[in-house]
């Protein structure tokens, strides 16, 4: 996988969700979930007007490290796979269920 690490040693890596991307994703294992600022979902060629991209109608937030708190208002869902590499497609997985 083509990691790399950001100014603050973080780990990164180029990703594809359901072959839309590349994006650059935080590479934590302990996560329930991940978030994409409007940049990522731009990358991945949509909006927040796109079929694939929904309201949330239930309030939603996070709060990190650094006492910053968001409001997370859109979702997109993974149907099908996740490839942490886009360059080589040989290392992803297939969400849950769905194949």
């Amino acid at each position: 996988t083509n990691l790399s690490r950001s100014r603050l040693g973080i780990y990164i890596a180029p990703t594809t969700l359901d072959g839309r991307g590349p994006v650059k994703m935080i590479v934590d294992t302990g996560s329930a979930g991940t978030f994409l600022n409007w940049k990522g979902v731009g990358d991945m060629s949509m909006d927040r007007s796109h079929p694939l991209v929904s309201y949330n109608t239930e309030s939603i937030g996070v709060m990190g490290a650094d006492n910053n708190a968001l409001a997370l208002s859109h979702r997109f869902v993974v149907k099908r796979r996740v490839n942490f590499d886009s360059s080589s497609g040989n290392v992803g997985m297939f969400a849950a269920g769905l194949d």
